[in-house]
């Protein structure tokens, strides 16, 4: 690499990092950190973030995958699973973040569960509402970098069907991102939690579609963020 090259990209790098200092991502990581107990200190949370910056300043992660991602990849750094277990995938780009944090912590695999949706005019799940995501089945995870694959393995299929090959694998964080009607999240959120060990954490996009999440988190340490929450397993 050339000196100019060089100083191209430690300036990009720096600026990046001012950038990720703002009052506004540190409070979006506190509220990662309250998660925890104790709490995740915010000068640990800095410094994920500015390992972050450096990722995408040198293009090895999408400004995309982080931009709706970041409290889920601070997660994953904060709770260093062994076994991250997803449903949902369409093109990725939270299996990507996963993964990122995972590749970060040095530790931790992914498995992603993916029924996808066949018909580009959409799929009407259990409550009615249609689903209009949709990606070529062979393009499933299309956003996840290839450096980042030797931590993953995609399943096609239902997770209704699915998920019981995973009771006693050691799953230690959940991600819920299928469907979202009431019935299957009440289905996943149920199993997970009662597969979950003790400061576990479960994950859910969507938590805004059904009363599910609430239901199920009740009483447990939980945080939300814009349609998302998480809840750490005390039971």
């Amino acid at each position: 690499m050339t000196a100019a090259r060089s100083a191209t990209l430690t300036g990009i790098v720096e600026q990046v990092r001012r950038e990720w200092e703002t009052i506004e991502l540190r409070r979006r990581a506190n509220v990662v950190g309250r998660l925890f107990d104790p709490p995740v200190p915010p000068a640990e949370l800095l410094r994920m973030l500015y390992r972050l910056s450096q990722d995408l300043a040198y293009g090895l992660t999408s400004p995309a995958t982080i931009r709706s991602n970041l409290e889920l990849y601070l997660l994953v750094r904060c709770a260093r699973p062994n076994f991250v277990l997803e449903t949902g995938v369409n093109r990725g780009w939270s299996s990507a973040a996963i993964l990122r944090a995972l590749e970060h912590n040095d530790r931790g695999r992914l498995v992603s569960i993916d029924l996808p949706n066949a018909d580009p005019g959409g799929r009407v799940d259990a409550d009615g509402m249609r689903d209009f995501s949709w990606v070529p089945q062979d393009r499933t995870g299309l956003e996840v970098p290839e450096h980042l694959r030797h931590r993953w393995t995609l399943r096609l299929g239902d997770a209704r069907q699915m998920l019981e090959e995973y009771r006693g694998a050691g799953v230690d964080f959940f991600f819920h991102d299928s469907e979202h009607s009431y019935p299957h999240q009440a289905f996943e959120f149920g199993w997970a939690l009662g597969i979950l060990p003790r400061g576990g954490i479960l994950a859910s996009d969507d938590v805004d579609r059904s009363p599910a999440f609430d239901e199920f988190t009740r009483g447990l340490p939980r945080i939300h963020w814009a349609n998302r929450g998480a809840a750490r397993n005390t039971r």
